[in-house]
Order: C-alpha cells, then structure tokens, then sequence
C-alpha cells in the first residue's frame, strides 16, 4: 500500500485540494505518496463526528499538507487537524497555493511553508 498524506483545506476553497491532487498526478510519481482527504460529509452529526471522521482518516496517514490559500488562517478545521496532527506525532508542512496569499492558523505559526511544485514538497513528503 502506498504511503498516504492528508490533505488539509479549507471548503471554501475545495478548488485549490483538486489542484493538489493534480501537483501530486502532475510530478509524476516524485511526490511518494497518495493524497488523502474527507470525502464522507459528518456534519450532520455535529463537531464529534467531525472530528471523528478527521481521525479516521488522518490516522493512518504518514504526513500531513496544509492547502495555504487565503482562508486556511481561519479555518478552525484546519486549527484542529493540525492539532490532532500535532497530538499524534504526524509531521505537517504547508504548501502555498499559486494564486494565494494566506498563511496557516495563527495558533500554527512558524510551520513550515514552502512553494507549490517545489523540490522541498518532494523531498519532505519522500521523508514521511
């Protein structure tokens, strides 16, 4: 089974998350892994199954990317994905969008961020 990554980012801007499973179709396999995200919607059973469905799918994950666009910074999902990240020992990098100016959540400052399509993103993700 392939390495998994989750995806974090923020549903307003769902279009950014499908231009990162592009970069990872785009890099043609020197991105080593495969991109995961929340697909099921659990809202209806309010925050716990939120969170309930984060962890079941960022559980088994071997890293996680924040989608830096311009409304990560106020995403409280994003906060508390990069929290249970944090809590689980999972190691997190952020990749700014082309077309974005954001940064991540204020109680995340001092991530690490680097550029889309970058050499980094590779060799992090490869490190994972």
């Amino acid at each position: 089974m392939a390495k998994r990554v989750f995806i974090s980012f923020n549903f307003q801007e769902k279009g950014y998350q499908n231009d990162m499973r592009n970069l990872f179709a785009g890099l043609g396999g020197r991105v080593e892994a495969t991109p995961t995200v929340v697909e099921n919607d659990a809202s209806a059973g309010g925050p716990s199954a939120i969170k309930a469905e984060i962890q079941r799918i960022m559980g088994p994950c071997r890293g996680l990317i924040v989608v830096v666009g311009d409304v990560a910074h106020n995403s409280p999902w994003i906060d508390y994905e990069l929290g249970y990240a944090n809590s689980q020992g999972i190691p997190k990098i952020g990749v700014r969008h082309p077309n974005a100016t954001g940064g991540v959540p204020n109680n995340h400052r001092g991530m690490k961020v680097v550029e889309w399509n970058s050499q980094e993103l590779i060799d992090t993700v490869r490190g994972w």
